[in-house]
């Protein structure tokens, strides 16, 4: 792989922020998990790691387009993010993570992965990793309209959205634009007809996609994932409205509980806005 002493691009810059904060998050669990002696726990906490969170999004979020070299900056992070996640999983793997800690740079015959100082958990931002899950989602869900419509990765697609002024964040869109390839991310205007439609926390996109959507079979899933959000629904609201849980739960428990009956009600609001639209 060429290396370019070239700026670092948002996306880069970003999906580096993000693994920083997820490994720091990873570490703190370990530290438990490890102090618990539960060794088969951290085993997964790791190979979850670097399986699903480094190899599945991060590198693909930082490698640059085809034949194209990648930044210097970038590839440095990368880099040393690698050396930690071989610390981590060297108890597991002491000889291949010690050989391959070797390749990594240049080391002195005294330098042994088995001797390195492991590096504590940094402070990270919670907010971060909880708004790159919505976002994960809103790239799977793109991906998805893809393979069901068979559009080629190679063709660019447009993707609008609706949301509440405060309830969009656009400062991942150029990470979402580069795992999607979207020309454009916009607001939209008027009814989106003609487009594949998804819901990701009460906001709502579209992909247009003109006479390739099947707006039965559009309403057909709609109606399902609307009646399912209502079934949902009830069942929190039964939950909150027994007495002796709501007198006995934690308050973070009763937190969350609320929220998720205000995440179905504004889904079931964006759902049900959508059908009429489309009838």
């Amino acid at each position: 792989m060429e290396v370019a002493d070239i700026e670092q691009p948002e996306y880069a810059r970003l999906a580096t922020e993000v693994f920083h904060a997820r490994l720091n998050n990873t570490m703190e669990a370990l530290d438990e998990q490890f102090k618990q002696y539960r060794i088969s726990e951290a085993l997964m906490t790791v190979y979850t790691l670097f399986r699903d969170e480094f190899s599945s999004w991060y590198l693909e979020m930082v490698k640059p387009a085809y034949q194209q070299p990648i930044d210097k900056k970038t590839f440095d992070s990368t880099v040393a993010l690698f050396e930690k996640l071989m610390q981590l999983l060297h108890p597991f793997m002491p000889f291949l993570t010690e050989e391959i800690w070797q390749l990594l740079v240049d080391r002195t015959d005294e330098e042994s992965i088995m001797v390195s100082v492991m590096h504590k958990p940094d402070s990270y931002d919670a907010n971060l990793l909880a708004k790159f899950e919505q976002v994960k989602e809103v790239i799977v869900a793109v991906r998805n309209i893809r393979k069901q419509k068979n559009i080629a990765f190679k063709e660019a697609l447009e993707m609008n959205y609706k949301a509440k002024e405060d309830n969009y964040d656009t400062s991942f869109d150029c990470v979402v634009a580069k795992m999607c390839n979207l020309k454009e991310i916009t607001v939209a205007n008027g009814e989106m007809t003609g487009a594949m439609s998804f819901i990701v926390n009460a906001v709502e996109y579209f992909i247009p996609l003109g006479d390739l959507v099947d707006v039965e079979e559009e309403l057909k899933k709609m109606e399902e994932e609307l009646k399912y959000t209502k079934g949902f629904l009830i069942s929190v609201q039964k939950k909150m409205s027994n007495e002796r849980f709501v007198n006995n739960a934690p308050a973070k428990v009763i937190e969350i509980e609320k929220k998720k009956m205000a995440d179905a009600e504004a889904k079931i609001k964006v759902l049900e806005d959508r059908i009429a639209s489309m009838k």
